[in-house]
């Protein structure tokens, strides 16, 4: 393309590209006006859309807002999905709930974390009973000896699936060392049997019970944990993580609804973008 073609070019687009710059600014100066109507200070957050600095600011609100709705979020599946399995079971829910609010009535273990557990154990077809005692001894055991640096709530969360999936390493989170296999060895061991021709339903029985023995010298250090310094910082980390699902809850319904205006606002910046783009192309190839 010659010099004299290109500036024809340049004259014939200028005036279009104007024009819809103009537009674009005046979609987006209503938007500003609209949103003033629907309160104080939001026509300020579309102003600031059209700098770098108040879409950083935006992300960073997001972000926040998003660990909250994510809290909620865990909470509300780990109640669903202990619910669920519960019910299918033919278990007394209410019970469940009644004792895991006992569990965790200290403060140490977040309430989400606790379900969790729960449903991992009863879905593994642990009753109730043997539910309770595992988790009672794993809070115990994870009080002073959980992996590294493992909150109570995730130590006990992730023992339990450990014992649902026969996984030790898992298991050893909450400070229990001793294989499953060597538990289900000496218990068969002990009704005449081998570990290979335990049924799933001895299984449990022997990892309830080989539990309850390992933590024996270690019952009671939860208690004893709550009202060291440590303890009260655990407290304060899983009391923190349900109040971000409280909070969660509340901005979930608002952000439901606010979500798909975003979007349509993200999408109309994104077509402006792209013919922006287009026409720079055009002048500068």
């Amino acid at each position: 393309m010659t010099v004299e073609e290109l500036q024809v070019l340049i004259t014939a687009n200028t005036k279009d590209f104007n024009a819809k710059i103009d537009k674009a600014n005046k979609r987006l100066g209503s938007l500003e006006q609209q949103a003033t109507r629907t309160g104080a200070g939001v026509g300020k957050l579309f102003t600031g859309i059209k700098t770098t600095a108040a879409v950083a600011a935006i992300q960073k609100v997001v972000s926040e807002v998003k660990k909250l709705t994510d809290a909620y979020a865990e909470n509300e599946a780990a109640q669903m999905g202990l619910s669920s399995i519960l019910t299918a079971q033919g278990k007394d829910l209410n019970a469940a709930k009644a004792w895991l609010k006992s569990y965790t009535k200290d403060g140490l273990i977040p309430m989400m974390d606790a379900y969790t557990a729960y449903k991992s154990l009863a879905a593994a077809g642990y009753s109730d009973e043997q539910t309770q005692s595992i988790l009672t001894n794993l809070k115990d055991s994870a009080a002073f000896n959980r992996q590294g640096s493992m909150t109570m709530g995730e130590a006990i969360k992730s023992a339990a699936e450990g014992i649902k999936n026969e996984n030790s390493i898992l298991v050893d989170n909450a400070g229990v060392t001793k294989n499953l296999s060597v538990i289900w060895d000496e218990y068969a061991a002990s009704i005449g049997k081998t570990a290979a021709t335990l049924t799933d339903a001895e299984k449990r029985i022997a990892t309830t019970q080989g539990i309850m023995r390992e933590m024996a010298f270690q019952t009671g250090d939860a208690a004893k944990y709550s009202n060291t310094l440590a303890g009260a910082q655990a407290a304060l980390k899983a009391q923190t993580k349900m109040l971000s699902s409280a909070l969660g809850s509340m901005f979930a319904p608002a952000l439901q609804q606010c979500i798909p205006h975003v979007t349509a606002l993200l999408e109309r910046l994104t077509a402006l973008a792209e013919k922006a783009g287009q026409v720079m192309a055009i002048l500068f190839g």
